[in-house]
Parts: C-alpha cells; structure tokens; sequence
C-alpha cells in the first residue's frame, strides 16, 4: 500500500478544485479522507461552518476533485483549507 497526504489551500468561498497526488498511484486510489479546517482565533467561531466533498467519480490514480462549501454567509472570513489523505496502490 502507498499512503499519501496533503493540504489545500482554501478560503471561505465555496469552490471546485482538482487536487493531484504528489505520485500518482500506479494501480487504483482505495480511499481519500478530507478535514476542512477553521482558521484559528482565540475565541470560539460558531459562524466556521462550512464543509468539503470529495466528488464522486472523479477518484483516478493521479487526482481527485474536492468541493468546498460554505453553509452560511457568516463563516466569510473563518474557513480555511483542507488536510486529505489518500490510500492506493
């Protein structure tokens, strides 16, 4: 098995991105994990609400396509990117 990992930059805008591995698997990517991250402050934000997806169907050896998402206006300015990890062969 060959694991990988990464970061997205993100903002608090909903966007559609392709991510490519840093060595594309060379038989089949078995699963892909995402965390959407909030950018730090010292007080709790409960306005940091927002998502990320990995889309169906476009998993490859080589990329994937992740959506991120904004459920309100409020989390403008307190989402930030997305940690993901990948595992293949």
């Amino acid at each position: 098995l060959i694991e990988q990992w990464g970061y997205i930059s993100g903002d608090s805008d909903e966007t559609i991105k392709t991510v490519y591995f840093p060595v594309a698997f060379t038989t089949r990517c078995l699963n892909i994990q995402v965390s959407r991250m909030r950018k730090y402050g010292t007080t709790p934000a409960a306005d940091a609400d927002g998502g990320a997806l990995v889309l169906e169907g476009t998993i490859g050896n080589s990329s994937f396509v992740i959506d991120h998402q904004r459920f309100n206006s409020n989390s403008v300015g307190n989402l930030g990117g997305t940690m993901w990890r990948a595992i293949g062969y």
